[in-house]
């Protein structure tokens, strides 16, 4: 067995990664693998021979092809980890001595803080949707649910029945590194979902999934930006957007009406609390907005 089909395996199986990071792993590796074929004829048929040869050198080489393509440095950073990640199982294995991406300086970026809505904004937004057809009625309970409950897009979009405690108005389902997370619907949302799932039965019976294209299939990320994006385009503040604007909206809310930030992480299934603390700096810079706009000797 090709010793990249025995780690995908490994992360599949052992580490029991998520659906989204299994693909982009995959997509990291391919991108390598593009690479190393063209300049150093090491492909994926023959890499269980060849591997030992990549080295610092030809990984910087490949970093500097990334950036020549314009490459984003957090997409570098990523496709720097994913492969290291890989590299550090083959070192453990015992198929190399060292991990040549160990000495690889990651891209230096800017930490920019994320995008969200005040809460007029989203207010119009979803006010906007007007639910006159099964097609609107679907997209005003998955933007419902998402700033309700703090959903990530892949979140939403593999959501099912058997996710929901219709009694409870909560979602109990498997986020990141398959760890399971339970997180409460808000009233008007959840009345949302209850209307479509009762049309799903009409437009597609037997589908376990609920929010769904035409053809009965679950709805796909890109589906939900260009969905979301044709909605916002009709506002007052126009801007492009992404769905997961919703979510940041929906942590940054939460903290500004006092709710603790731990609490905050587990609703929005964050492992590190220093990922969840980026949007205290989003209130702060409210604030200082505020002060700035109102306090006469600001």
């Amino acid at each position: 067995m090709n010793v990249i089909d025995e780690y995908l395996i490994y992360i599949s199986s052992v580490l029991n990664l998520s659906q989204n990071t299994q693909k982009s792993y995959c997509e990291d590796i391919t991108d390598f693998l593009n690479f190393t074929s063209l300049n150093y004829g090491i492909s994926r048929e023959n890499f269980s021979k060849n591997f030992h040869k990549i080295d610092t050198f030809l990984i910087r080489r490949y970093v500097s092809d990334k950036s020549k393509q314009n490459k984003k440095k957090t997409t570098i950073n990523r496709k720097l980890s994913s492969l290291s990640s890989m590299f550090e199982y083959f070192l453990k294995n015992d198929y190399i001595d060292a991990n040549p991406f160990d000495n690889i300086s990651r891209q230096k970026t800017e930490k920019t803080l994320p995008k969200f809505l005040y809460y007029h904004q989203v207010k119009e937004f979803l006010e906007s949707i007007p639910c006159d057809s099964y097609e609107s009625l679907r997209d005003r309970a998955i933007f419902e649910l998402i700033y309700s409950s703090g959903l990530r897009i892949s979140e939403a979009c593999n959501l099912k029945k058997s996710n929901f405690d219709f009694y409870g108005k909560t979602i109990t389902f498997t986020g990141k590194g398959s760890k399971d997370r339970q997180v409460p619907v808000g009233d008007i949302a959840f009345g949302y979902v209850l209307r479509l799932i009762e049309q799903n039965g009409v437009n597609h019976p037997g589908s376990e999934h609920i929010f769904l294209n035409p053809s009965g299939e679950p709805l796909s990320d890109r589906s939900v930006r260009r969905i979301i994006n044709e909605y916002f385009d009709k506002l007052s503040f126009q801007k492009k957007v992404s769905p997961h604007v919703l979510r940041h909206s929906f942590a940054t809310h939460l903290l500004e009406n006092g709710a603790d930030i731990r609490q905050v992480q587990e609703l929005l299934g964050h492992k590190s609390l220093s990922t969840t603390q980026i949007y205290t700096h989003l209130t702060q810079e409210r604030l200082k907005m505020v002060y700035n706009k109102a306090h006469p000797r600001a």
